[in-house]
């Protein structure tokens, strides 16, 4: 049985000292960390969030594989606040805001280049192109990772993404500025 803890994710700014509270996204120039409020069994457990990993194989050919990312360490982030738990993904990259229209579809298509897309609103959906498909919503996040793969007779390519519901799906999109996560198998953030 899959459960799925979601967080209530807020946007700050930074303070100086690059310090962040529980529950928030903290965005620098050149550094992106977060931290996640999750319930587990006891206060010295680390969480393990789960998430979508789609990937391409060496046939080309898309899929999708849940994952878990376990790599938490308990400290405080700066020594005004309590140690929380914490996972830095990138040094550098970038990250933006995009926002699905209602009946958004984005055709068959590769991620141009392998990413975290983190949903804060709304819902969507990823169907790749062994014909598996995940309706992703508030507080779901996965990784894009389907480049190179190779277009079938029917036009699959990729993956096939599109809003779902009635309310446009607001998502953090957190990618690397160098081939770090090329290739990134299922299991390589763990």
């Amino acid at each position: 049985m899959l459960a799925t803890a979601v967080a209530r994710v807020s946007l700050r700014h930074c303070r100086a000292d690059g310090g962040m509270t529980s529950r928030q996204i903290c965005l620098r120039f050149r550094s992106i960390r977060f931290a996640v409020g999750v319930v587990t069994p006891s206060p010295l457990a680390a969480p393990r969030l789960s998430y979508w990993h789609l990937w391409t194989d060496s046939e080309g050919i898309s899929h999708q594989t849940l994952c878990t990312f376990k790599a938490f360490t308990s400290a405080p982030l700066n020594p005004q606040v309590a140690a929380q738990w914490s996972a830095p993904l990138i040094d550098e990259g970038n990250s933006f805001l995009t926002s699905l229209p209602v009946g958004w579809v984005g055709e068959w298509h590769e991620n141009r280049v392998p990413k975290w897309i983190f949903v804060l609103s709304g819902a969507w959906f990823v169907e790749s192109m062994d014909g598996e498909r995940h309706i992703f919503g508030p507080g779901a996040f996965s990784f894009g990772g389907d480049q190179g793969c190779r277009r079938l007779a029917d036009g699959r390519w990729g993956h096939l993404s599109g809003q779902v519901g009635d309310q446009p799906c607001l998502q953090l999109i957190i990618q690397r500025n160098d081939d770090a996560w090329s290739g990134a198998l299922p299991g390589a953030f763990s």
